[in-house]
């Protein structure tokens, strides 16, 4: 198992500080997954793993959830008095609506502390530490007991144990 880890920040209304890991199986580790199906074992997080940097925003849900509702109730009352009007109106709902939308199944989406082996396979995976850079290390060091625990979970389930026989 070959293992990368990098560190980056992205600035938004927050600074969130990333630590990036590429974990890389080798062919043995590959067959032992595979033989064992063992790709839904799962390690856990302190911090949020693969947070999208684009649900930290300072455009609450329930602003555009306000502003959909306003938007569709001018546009129909626009409808009596000028169709173009009502027509954007509407539009800007529908925009608001699936803009709302797409944010809350981000922040949904950023909410995990979970990580199963299939999308560590998949490639790179990052564990979040929100404003706080002295908390990428504490999460570097938590990855690296992590994928160490993985390790010896893999070698434990290279073999099978020996049959047993006992009498009762």
């Amino acid at each position: 198992m070959k293992v990368s880890i990098t560190h980056s920040e992205v600035k938004r209304q927050n600074t969130l500080y990333y630590v990036h890991c590429q974990v890389d199986f080798n062919e043995e580790e590959k067959a032992i997954i595979r033989e064992r199906s063992l790709y839904d074992q799962t390690l856990s997080f302190d911090g949020n793993v693969n947070y999208p940097p684009g649900a930290e925003t300072s455009i609450q849900p329930w602003f555009l959830q306000t502003a959909a509702r306003i938007l569709f109730l001018v546009g129909l009352a626009a409808t009596f008095f000028n169709a173009n009007l009502a027509a954007v109106c509407w539009i800007a709902a529908a925009g608001c609506f699936f803009y709302r939308k797409n944010m809350e199944r981000d922040q949904t989406r950023g909410l995990e502390h979970d990580i199963s082996i299939r999308k560590i396979m998949q490639g790179p995976f990052s564990v979040c530490g929100f404003n706080n850079p002295v908390a990428t290390q504490v999460h570097e060091d938590e990855i690296r007991k992590q994928l160490e625990v993985l390790k010896g979970f893999l070698t434990a389930s290279a073999s099978l144990p020996m049959p047993k026989t006992f009498e009762l």
